[in-house]
């Protein structure tokens, strides 16, 4: 056997061991994923086991709470929310009043919603009607008599209209509507927040930091840590980008979303291992995720860990064999190993799935005259001048007169 092959087998062979010995994973993480996927009684389990570590835990003690009103416990919703705050749960009132309706007790029910329906920021009232839990009090006097009142100013009405634009893509129509909110009312944050978002959308990013760092400055929310530092990203303002992810983690270190977005960032500044840590966080979690492999393969590849790239790639291909990019990366990194025939065969494979890309042909040329295999070389370096790829006019001319 040739020793690039003993070198590659062996190396994929330990790479593969090592990574089945994984780190154990965090069961709330599990526990917000099976919530996102609806699959509640699996969520409900993972979050158990962790409070039983972690009983004060108030983002779990939220989210049980959660859990539980899907898998209508709704006896279990009270004792979990009671330990909580309004001011860091602003939907507290809300659910207690659902968990209640669940439970028929409409007395309970219409008293919390009441307060939830004085605060600021809430959802609209078509939102709250549609609720399945409150079609059990809806024919109650105390139900039509709460909705007989008027519960949302004009300006809470401006706001949710907005919200609505925002939330359904018509970002035109939320722009004039949140303009008009500023001159008639004011730009509280989370308003300054969907101008940044539109903005963005628009690749207007300068305005887009602008808005945020004024929402910022009121309000030191997550959201808005995590949007300014995506902004900085696209502007190339990579330290304060890595300083706002880092920000954002110290309020929330369970957040995948943010390793996922600051290993692009640290990939762009050069730094392979902070980015591959960040990726593999994400991917210990999320680990079919085509987006987050392919860029775990892009980073491997530029750190010249070629086995791990290769590995990666052959797992997209297995998930997405159509994709004639998967076989002509992984292809690429086979040559970087010097493995030369396992390269032609990615590369013929790419090109069965498109026989008139240039620089595939190119590339498999340039496998075969690594192999000595002049013939194959030539023929593919003739395809590739015929579809346009003029790196291979003096290959020909040097190697290939008379073939």
């Amino acid at each position: 056997m040739d020793k690039n092959y003993k070198y590659l087998l062996i190396s994929l062979i330990l790479s593969m061991f090592f990574l089945s010995v994984k780190a154990q994973k965090n069961e709330y993480i599990l526990a917000k994923i099976q919530y996102q996927n609806k699959n509640y009684q699996q969520s409900g389990f993972e979050i158990q086991k962790y409070l039983s570590a972690h009983p004060s835990d108030k983002a779990a003690l939220y989210l049980s709470a959660k859990i539980n009103l899907q898998l209508n416990n709704y006896q279990s919703v009270a004792g979990y929310l009671q330990k909580l705050s309004v001011k860091q749960f602003p939907d507290i009132n809300l659910l207690m009043a659902r968990a209640y309706a669940g439970t028929k007790n409409t007395q309970k029910s219409i008293e919390y919603l009441s307060k939830y329906l004085k605060q600021k920021n809430k959802i609209s009232a078509d939102e709250i009607v549609s609720f399945p839990e409150f079609g059990n009090i809806a024919d109650s006097q105390s139900w039509q008599n709460l909705w007989e009142q008027n519960n949302y100013s004009r300006k809470e009405k401006a706001l949710i209209e907005a919200k609505r634009l925002f939330k359904e893509g018509n970002f035109q129509q939320a722009e004039t509507q949140l303009n008009n909110y500023i001159i008639k009312y004011d730009a509280q944050p989370e308003v300054l927040y969907m101008k940044a978002q539109i903005a963005a959308s628009q690749n207007n990013y300068k305005d887009a930091l602008d808005y945020l760092e004024k929402a910022l400055a009121a309000d030191d929310n997550i959201r808005y840590l995590k949007a300014k530092a995506d902004i900085e990203y696209h502007l190339k303002k990579y330290t304060k980008a890595i300083n706002n992810y880092n920000a954002a983690l110290k309020k929330d270190s369970l957040d995948l979303e943010i390793y996922f977005n600051r290993s692009l960032v640290y990939s762009s500044i050069n730094e392979p291992d902070k980015a591959i840590s960040d990726i593999q966080k994400y991917l210990q979690y999320y680990p079919d995720d085509e987006i987050a492999l392919r860029r775990y393969a892009q980073i491997a590849y530029a750190a010249n860990d070629y086995l791990t790239a290769i590995r990666t790639y052959g797992k997209l291909i297995e998930k997405y064999p159509e994709k004639t990019e998967y076989f002509k990366l992984r292809a690429n990194a086979y040559m970087q190993t010097h493995t030369y025939n396992y390269a032609v065969k990615d590369y013929s494979m790419a090109l069965d799935l498109y026989p008139r890309d240039a620089e595939i042909y190119y590339q498999k040329g340039m496998a075969h005259f690594h192999l000595r295999q002049m013939n194959q070389a030539c023929a593919a370096w003739k395809r590739a001048k015929k579809y346009g790829n003029q790196k291979s006019d003096k290959l020909l001319y040097r190697y290939c007169k008379g073939k």
